[in-house]
């Protein structure tokens, strides 16, 4: 049943992020998604960090809070807390999420707090010219690391949905994140999509090839194959890993059997952030730490 939403009503400002960016298609999956799903723009929040795709909460008319380099989750999370009646929306470029963000990306999925983590992954710093991130390919502009694994990490953090999509291949990421959202709204807790992009400007080639074309010819659809169980996290972990002539994408693994954080303690039926406090006298605490 439609609620009348139309994609236009989360339109706000003109991006400007260099033409072909995968940002755009990100930003417009999101509309389309938000409006699908009948969210209205005053029950969403977005929050992200620093780098060109942190930008995206300028870009559309849902509520925004732009934090500093590699705190969207910390601050999402709080907010989820304050306020789990939102929908919350984490967004983070690589270096925000697996650079100086890589504790958060550790400790939030393990509280199982009912937030989307939606991860821009283009293995460059775009916003600062270009410089490797922590998930480029050792040796890419002389970087000396093996690249991050966002996935193995999602897994092993006690994220409860973890999927990987790409700006190609723009239905499936609606699928995706779409899939994300209904979990966590679900009340089933934090949800994790590592999303495939291409830096047009710093970062057009993977291993010499145009983007396009190289994950057009080794994109695996999870979903498309009968055998794939993404309750198995084993399994999971085995996709993960799995690089070359194939590339999974879609849900690697989906666990309905936990509670998110927001669901077991309560704070779903009083909201902390909607508590009358007039009544609550402080002096005692006052009194006692000043």
């Amino acid at each position: 049943m439609s609620s009348g939403l139309t994609i236009r009503e989360y339109d706000y400002k003109k991006p400007t992020w260099c033409p072909g960016c995968g940002d755009y298609t990100i930003l417009n999956v999101l509309k389309k998604v938000f409006s699908s799903m009948n969210i209205p723009p005053h029950r969403i929040v977005i929050v992200s960090g620093i780098g060109c795709g942190s930008k995206l909460p300028h870009y559309i008319r849902v509520n925004g809070f732009h934090t500093i380099h590699g705190r969207p989750l910390p601050v999402a999370m709080g907010l989820k807390i304050a306020r789990p009646d939102l929908t919350i929306v984490s967004i983070g470029g690589d270096g925000d999420t697996f650079g100086i963000g890589a504790g958060h990306m550790v400790n939030v999925p393990r509280s199982n707090i009912g937030i989307v983590h939606l991860a821009q992954n283009n293995g460059v710093f775009g916003l600062t010219t270009g410089q490797p991130s922590p998930t480029a390919p050792k040796g890419f502009r002389g970087t000396i690391y093996e690249p991050f694994k966002p996935l193995q990490v999602a897994l092993a953090s006690g994220a409860t949905f973890v999927a990987r999509t790409w700006t190609g291949n723009p239905s499936h990421m609606e699928f995706v994140i779409k899939e994300a959202l209904k979990h966590v709204m679900a009340g089933y807790g934090f949800a994790f999509v590592d999303i495939i992009q291409y830096c047009i400007t710093y970062n057009p080639l993977i291993f010499g090839e145009p983007f396009i074309t190289y994950y057009r010819k080794r994109e695996y659809d999870l979903q498309k194959d009968p055998d794939y169980d993404p309750t198995d996290i084993i399994n999971a972990y085995k996709m993960a890993y799995m690089d070359g002539d194939k590339v999974p994408m879609g849900i690697f693994y989906r666990d309905t059997s936990k509670k998110a954080l927001e669901v077991e303690f309560g704070l779903i039926d009083q909201p902390p952030g909607l508590m009358d406090i007039d009544g609550i006298d402080v002096k005692e605490i006052l009194d006692k730490y000043m």
